[in-house]
């Protein structure tokens, strides 16, 4: 946020302020939902149900070759990711294998495309 030193300053200063605020409050509360999905164990059923939610089967596709491929990433990636051994195994795991693969993976350059590409039925696959 830029505050040029002008009459406006002072009340843009406050909003700065403001905004800073929720924006503290918002992590506290991201911080303990975070916490809590470290702490909820997944069993690997309860996994492959929740990445098949959140992939699920495109009716309309002649195959479900790009939805089985997407699925398996997402599962390597949760059980072989290097920097995330501690949380492997529960629903932070899950979650961040997930947003791996949005974020770094996906080969599409825009990030609500690769949003889009992963989480819409819309999206053909």
């Amino acid at each position: 946020m830029k505050i040029k030193h002008t009459a406006t300053a002072p009340a843009k200063l406050e909003e700065a302020h403001k905004l800073l605020g929720l924006t503290n409050h918002l992590y506290d509360q991201l911080d303990f939902v975070f916490n809590r999905m470290a702490l909820r164990k997944v069993t690997d059923r309860e996994l492959i149900q929740y990445v098949q939610t959140l992939i699920p089967d495109n009716p309309e596709a002649a195959g479900n070759t790009r939805t089985e491929n997407l699925r398996k990433k997402i599962l390597d990636i949760h059980a072989t990711q290097r920097d995330a051994t501690m949380h492997r195994g529960t629903l932070f795991g899950a979650y961040n294998a997930v947003t791996e693969l949005v974020d770094h993976v996906s080969t599409t350059e825009d990030p609500s495309k690769r949003l889009k590409s992963m989480c819409l039925a819309e999206v053909k696959r």
